[in-house]
């Protein structure tokens, strides 16, 4: 299963991830037989085809609700939850990563509990729950801090910055907005340390710093173009006209 998970978006891991379903079912091993269906469904995920994805999380998640295995039961929620976030039904990805986030537990891996509360933040940003995306940004902080799930705290502290923005307190914003560049670029993420840099430009804007908005909108522009991201280019563009 791992050398399936390992090469999910490949070719021979998702041979590997069929064939070890036939084995599972030809054994009885039923939570691995679930998961196997998890990990061709992120196969699809991976390439945009969420219909076909969400066909083969439906499967192992009907085993798993048979199996009554709470904390297996979660990750498949979680990762339909993905899904439908990224096809735009916030409110049905809501209601899936809630019920993925009540059914964990202190059994649940680290790395499911981190990125589902970072998850609900995200996601109740989008329907303008902010306190509730506080809460879960700030737990998802902590939680990664506690388990050094290090490759998520960029995007925390991105998420903790959209909160403090949602909530009008502008300097905090740019605070978290630079701390989330300056780990992206620990990381050596140069799309995402341009991202957050274009984020922290449009705050600095609002907070009528027209100057020091254009300079960190330069840096965004330069750094996509350099990459040969020019995709992104338009919207530091626009957020420079209006310096």
């Amino acid at each position: 299963m791992f050398i399936a998970q390992a090469y999910s978006a490949k070719d021979d891991g998702f041979k590997v991830a069929e064939r070890t379903a036939e084995l599972c079912e030809q054994t009885g091993l039923k939570s691995e037989l679930a998961y196997s269906f998890l990990h061709r469904a992120r196969t699809f995920f991976l390439t945009g085809e969420y219909d076909r994805s969400l066909e083969l999380i439906g499967e192992g998640e009907a085993r798993l609700r048979e199996a009554e295995h709470r904390g297996d039961l979660a990750v498949a929620l979680q990762n339909r939850a993905m899904v439908h976030f990224y096809q735009g039904k916030i409110l049905e990805a809501v209601s899936g990563m809630e019920e993925a986030f009540e059914l964990q537990g202190e059994d649940t891996a680290p790395f499911h509990q981190v990125q589902t509360s970072m998850m609900l933040s995200f996601m109740y940003l989008e329907i303008e729950q902010i306190e509730k995306a506080k809460t879960q940004a700030h737990r998802a902080l902590e939680l990664a801090e506690k388990y050094g799930a290090t490759q998520f705290i960029p995007m925390i502290q991105e998420a903790c910055g959209k909160v403090a923005q949602a909530e009008g307190d502008l300097d905090k914003a740019a605070e978290w907005y630079q701390v989330s560049a300056n780990s992206w670029d620990f990381f050596g993420n140069v799309y995402q340390y341009a991202d957050q840099l274009h984020l922290l430009s449009r705050v600095l804007l609002l907070k009528g710093q027209p100057e020091e908005a254009l300079k960190f909108t330069a840096s965004a522009a330069r750094l996509w173009e350099g990459r040969a991201m020019t995709h992104a280019i338009p919207s530091t563009l626009t957020t420079a006209s209006r310096t």
